[in-house]
């Protein structure tokens, strides 16, 4: 970059002592990780039917593995971001935001651990009501 394409950004804020905290970054780094890596060993099986594409999903070796590995990946975020928040590793004004997304995880996170957990999933008696996770 140019001192030219430089000039129209805004400026670095620094905030004083966060050198050295850095575990909030890892637990992101993690999550992140592992939420990509349950990711791509989700099944992907489409049948005809919606029936079908559950039954295929859910006798998967790889379902569980996945949604434990998302799972986890999640709550680590989630831990990230509460301990950038309480850390205060970010400046003031991001601080609002930081909360809102550390309260947008946490809920998303329970409500899918709710909804596609294997026991509630192959338990319903009407499968085709629940979309796959």
């Amino acid at each position: 970059m140019t001192a030219e394409t430089t000039a129209g950004l805004a400026p670095a804020v620094a905030v004083p002592g966060a050198v050295g905290r850095r575990w909030p970054a890892v637990l992101l780094g993690l999550g992140g990780l592992l939420t990509a890596v349950g990711g791509s060993l989700h099944p992907h099986d489409a049948q005809e039917t919606l029936t079908d594409t559950l039954v295929g999903l859910l006798s998967s070796p790889a379902w569980g593995t996945s949604h434990l590995l998302i799972l986890a990946g999640v709550l680590l975020v989630v831990a990230g971001l509460a301990g950038a928040r309480r850390e205060r590793l970010f400046p003031d004004q991001v601080r609002g935001w930081l909360t809102v997304a550390i309260v947008c995880w946490a809920s998303r996170s329970w409500s899918w651990s709710r909804t596609c957990s294997p026991a509630r999933s192959t338990t319903r008696s009407r499968p085709a009501r629940r979309p796959p996770c």
